[in-house]
């Protein structure tokens, strides 16, 4: 879509919990959007800065979100994960519970936070639930017509396949 994107964004660095407002503010003025880490958790301080910039929350099954993470992080810890879990929770190999509070906590004050606010965009996978503005409806057509024109896989592809000897 012709956007710059940064993220994640210092994940390995160990003062990140001291250095992530410094990081963000230099980065803000780089970049046209940011996804992963850090970025979820700064979502009131960027709001702030940038009243009418738009953010985007995804939600998940926190099951499958769980499963996701541990696939991809395991044991493995890093001094964000520490940050936003909590000391010794730096990997999400044995934190379930942890893991999946924070998880859907996060999740019910983004909502809570951006209630009666319209620049918030809610994605509610695996088969795509947007809520969004009835002001943006356009935008969103917009946005769908871009990725048929690029020939993204998300203009064309479901994300749950149906063969005769089952789905994936």
């Amino acid at each position: 879509l012709g956007y710059a994107v940064t993220g994640p964004n210092g994940t390995r660095d160990p003062a990140i919990a001291r250095r992530v407002y410094a990081m963000a503010e230099r980065l803000l003025t780089q970049y046209d959007a940011f996804q992963d880490n850090p970025w979820p958790i700064l979502y009131k301080w960027c709001h702030e800065r940038h009243p009418d910039a738009k953010f985007i929350l995804t939600l998940r099954d926190p099951e499958r979100w769980y499963e996701s993470q541990c696939k991809h992080f395991a044991g493995n810890t890093t001094p964000m994960r520490e940050w936003i879990y909590g000391p010794g929770c730096g990997a999400p190999l044995n934190n379930k519970e942890r893991y999946q509070d924070r998880f859907n906590a996060h999740n019910a004050e983004v909502i809570e936070y951006f209630k009666g606010k319209d620049n918030l965009l809610v994605v509610d996978t695996p088969d795509a639930l947007l809520v969004a503005s009835k002001d943006a409806s356009q935008q969103v057509k917009e946005i769908v017509a871009r990725l048929k024109l690029s020939g993204h896989e998300a203009a064309r592809l479901h994300r749950t396949v149906a063969r005769p000897w089952g789905t994936y």
